[in-house]
Parts: structure tokens; sequence; C-alpha cells
């Protein structure tokens, strides 16, 4: 095996991320984005595909840096929040307000069916309401911006900001809290979703002039459409000691909304989350005994590109496997590790970035 190599990562001006709409989205990488910028500097690349896209915010990285960014996701939901961060639009901030503030509580899906799962029924009923009016909207910008807008709402009223929990007792119960989230949570939808609007329209007035709109693939199953890009980031679900980072499974909800209509019709009714069926293309990310298999098939794929994987010292298969299959493709490789606090959890972890150079 070829010794390690570790780049050269001197101190350098950052991207300008402090205009970067934040999230809640679990395993984000955007307190991660000065580390990794450090890294892709030193980097030649003019174009990159973002394979795991997930909330964006790596592709609003490369994207910031003049780069040209294909960004793809499995689920609905976040590759319509692409959309609306990756995409340059002329939404009014305004006109966002007063489409929701005209939202009309119904008895629909929603209430029906996740009464004191998620949210109180009035909440429910409310989200029923949103949902159904923006899925008539015919303005594809204006509908992603809206939809953007809910999920980030959704999201900060939820504890963990998860679905992967029928736990909404915890809104409820009479019992001592040693933490503010009980205010977060019982704020308003139209008061998160006020924050969002500003957030991300806020951003879209300081978006860089040399920022190239980015192509995003359709959702769902990567098919073996050809990626023209120099870098491939790769952030592949997370494989731990005994379980895995499923995301559909956490956020399920919001992939329901998207496709309101034939939501009933999707759940696993075993389920007390209510949660849909997981798509047959994922289940072998979320499962350890084909992970490994998968994932060097997948770093295989762009062998004769820049391949970057996003990693951390305590997944499977080992960081030192991976690295030794870094090695029988590319020409050059070199690691790079930073310690790291994920916002819901106190475990200290060690991000990894493994970069390989092609042939």
């Amino acid at each position: 095996m070829s010794p390690r190599k570790k780049m050269e990562t001197n101190s350098t001006r950052p991207a300008n991320w402090s205009h970067f709409p934040t999230t809640r989205y679990y395993g984000s990488k955007r307190r991660l984005l000065p580390w990794i910028y450090d890294i892709s500097s030193k980097i030649s690349f003019n174009s990159v595909f973002d394979r795991f896209g997930g909330t964006g915010s790596v592709s609003l990285l490369f994207q910031n840096m003049g780069k040209k960014v294909t960004y793809h996701d499995a689920l609905a939901s976040n590759s319509i929040s692409a959309h609306a961060l990756l995409l340059a639009n002329s939404i009014n901030k305004n006109d966002v307000s007063l489409f929701f503030n005209a939202i009309q509580p119904k008895d629909g899906f929603i209430s029906q069916t996740f009464n004191d799962i998620y949210y109180s029924n009035e909440e429910n009923q409310w989200l029923d309401g949103a949902v159904q009016q923006i899925h008539l909207l015919d303005d594809g910008d204006f509908k992603n911006y809206s939809w953007y807008c809910l999920f980030q709402a959704c999201l900060k009223k939820r504890p963990f900001n998860m679905f992967h929990r029928a736990n909404y007792y915890l809104r409820t119960a009479n019992v001592e809290r040693k933490f503010g989230n009980l205010t977060t949570w019982n704020k308003s939808f139209l008061e998160h979703i006020d924050v969002a609007n500003k957030e991300i329209y806020h951003y879209s007035q300081k978006r860089l002039p040399n920022i190239i709109d980015a192509t995003i693939l359709p959702s769902g199953e990567m098919k073996d459409q050809k990626i023209d890009a120099d870098l491939v980031y790769l952030d592949p679900p997370y494989i731990g000691k005994s379980s895995c980072e499923d995301y559909f499974k956490r956020y399920h909800f919001l992939e329901g909304l998207t496709c309101y209509s034939e939501w009933a019709n999707l759940i696993d009714g075993s389920k007390a989350t209510k949660q849909i069926h997981t798509p047959e293309y994922l289940k072998s990310w979320h499962n350890k005994n084909k992970f490994k298999d998968i994932l060097f098939k997948e770093i295989e794929k762009y062998r004769h590109k820049i391949v970057m994987l996003s990693y951390q010292t305590d997944g499977y298969p080992k960081v030192d496997s991976i690295y030794d299959y870094f090695v029988s493709l590319f020409t050059s490789v070199h690691i790079e590790k930073k310690p790291f606090t994920h916002a819901l959890s106190k475990n200290k972890k060690t991000e990894v970035l493994i970069i390989g150079f092609p042939k």
C-alpha cells in the first residue's frame, strides 16, 4: 500500500457561506463547510457531481466557489428543496407570506391519519390546507420555494427534527424540562415559515454573480446517467456498529407531503409512525451486509474522476478498508480528518474526507 498522503491546507479566505440558509436536517454538512472548503480549494476542478445531495449545503458551497454543480438525491423533498436553493429565482418574499397567511385549515388526509403522532390535530388541519394549496400552484419556482419553507417549518416543530418516532407526547407531557425546545416546537408553522422565507430570500439577494445554476437530476434511484463532472462528492448513508442512517425513515413524512394524493396507498400499516414503504433500491444502502459492496461499486464507477468521499471513523466498513480500496483505483489518495460533534448528539465523532485522484 502506498503511504498515506495529507493534503496541504494553508489558510485561505473561505467562500461566502454566512448567507446560506440554515437547516435542522440530520447529517447536514453545513457546519463543516469551512473545512470542506479549505480542502477542496486546493484541488483543481471546474465541475462537481453531488451524488447524495441531501440538504444541498455542499452543493451551495461548490456553487459559491464558481463550480458547475450537478445534484442528485433519492428523496423527492430534498430535490424540491434543491430547486429552491440551487437555481436563481425572483420570488418576492411578501408574496410567499401572503400565500401562507391565506391558508385555510381543512379536514384531510393528514388530520385523519396522523392525529397526535407528529403534530396537534389543529396543526394537521392547517397542514392539510397548506399542502393542498401548494399542489395547486402553477408557478414551478414559487411552488418549490413554498415547499422549501414548509419543509423547514415541519422540521423545526419536531422533537429531534425528524419523523422516525411517533413522539408528539414529548410536547404535551407534564414533566420538568431542562431544555428550551418546547418553545420552538409550539411556535406556529407560520412563524417558522417566515424565518425560512427570510433566510432563503436573503441568500437569493446576496447570491454571487458568477454562480451557475445547478443541474438537478430527478429524485429516486440513480440510473446510469452519464455524469459530466471533474469531481464526484460522495456522502452516502452512514452505517454504524448496530444501525444505519435511514434518511427515508427519518423524513418519510416530508416525502408524503410531496405525493399527497397517493400517500394513503404508500403507507406501511404495521408502523406506528405511518411510514411510507421504503423503496427497494434504498434498502441495500441500509443493509450492513450489502453496504460495502454497493459503496465500493459506487466509488469504482467514478474511478476516472476525482472522488471525494465524506465518511466517519466509526463507520462500517472501516476507514482503512476504504482507503486501501481507493489506493487500488487511484494514482494518488489523500485523507483528511476532523473531530466533530453533531448538533443532536454529545458523542464526539471524527469526520473523514478521502480523496482519490484518477490514473
